[in-house]
């Protein structure tokens, strides 16, 4: 059985999604060892009569389908893009940064750009693909990285 004490260095943060992250209580669920979900459910407020959870009596949730699975597994997250353009022609990166905004919407763009988000892998994708698909052959020029769980 999966313990508090495995993620006793992230106790802190786990708790304070706790009071506003949908959680999992769903103990008969094959994956819930592995899900960020459950994780947080272990640091829920004993003391909530009610909660804002995953309803274990929905079929895929049963099935181990769940579709709002997430695993407790940390990655590799990305942040910062101010020297992300170093290298691009004016060009690319006019159309670069358009394609970004349209793709996450202005502000939050500006947050990834100033580093005040951090960029999931799969984003992480989504951006190379973009600059891929303007012509972009160099290298991707990230602020920094981190290690965190995908919320």
């Amino acid at each position: 059985m999966l313990l508090k004490a495995e993620f006793a260095g992230d106790a802190e943060v786990l708790q304070a999604k706790a009071e506003h992250y949908l959680v999992c209580f769903h103990d008969g669920c094959e994956r819930h060892a592995q899900c960020l979900r459950w994780v947080v459910g272990l640091y829920n407020n004993d003391n909530e009569v009610a909660k804002f959870a995953i309803n274990p009596r929905c079929r895929d949730v049963q099935n181990g389908h769940c579709p709002l699975f997430r695993s407790c597994e940390k990655t590799v997250m990305k942040h910062g893009l101010t020297h992300f353009y170093e290298g691009m022609t004016g060009k690319q990166e006019r159309q670069i940064r358009q394609l970004l905004i349209a793709r996450f919407n202005r502000k939050t763009y500006y947050q990834i750009r100033n580093g005040k988000r951090l960029i999931a892998p799969g984003e992480q994708h989504d951006i190379e693909a973009l600059c891929r698909k303007c012509g972009w052959t160099g290298p991707f020029v990230y602020d920094g990285e981190t290690e965190d769980y995908v919320w």
